[in-house]
């Protein structure tokens, strides 16, 4: 049987407060998503990336285990994932600390027809996750992929969807 397994990373998720998630709201005023409108609707105290919920629903249909990486403590994170109740998604959290060694221990685990690939933002994780033969799509809107990286790359979450299905066909 065919698995697939995809690690998102939670800062590429979740706004780190809500005055970061004010500053975004301004910066993109221009171009006012549909998907932010309606999670903001829903509920103001969101921290919850626009589009996040609609990426992790079709990851789950299309039979994909969730993994969270989180450079915050375990519990914080598990009490995050359930205040925007979204925990059930996720299979299992990893944490930063401790990535290369959780994720090779799942690439050795994991046969030749297991798909892993990964879902960051921050540049030492793209650069470990390349290093270690994991596909991998950057969300990072403002920077340039450094030179001799294969990394695809969306500018906003509602984009994984998309590029971890080129990732499936490419890899």
């Amino acid at each position: 049987m065919y698995m697939k397994t995809v690690i998102l990373e939670r800062k590429s998720l979740f706004f780190d407060s809500q005055e970061h998630k004010s500053a975004h709201q301004i910066k993109e005023v221009g171009r006012v998503l549909i998907s932010e409108m309606k999670e903001s609707s829903n509920n103001d105290r969101s921290l919850l990336r626009p589009g996040v919920r609609e990426v992790l629903e079709y990851l789950k249909s299309e039979l994909f285990s969730i993994i969270l990486c989180t450079d915050q403590r375990l519990e914080q994170t598990r009490n995050m994932l359930a205040e925007e109740f979204v925990d059930q998604y996720f299979e299992d959290i990893i944490t930063a600390r401790l990535f290369r060694s959780q994720v090779k221990k799942l690439l050795i685990s994991s046969g030749t027809d297991h798909f892993i690939a990964g879902v960051f933002s921050d540049d030492a994780r793209i650069e470990l996750a390349t290093e270690l033969g994991l596909p991998c799509v950057s969300i990072r809107p403002d920077k340039d992929i450094p030179q001799g990286q294969e990394v695809l790359r969306v500018e906003s979450v509602d984009e994984i969807d998309d590029a971890i299905a080129q990732a499936q066909i490419l890899y």
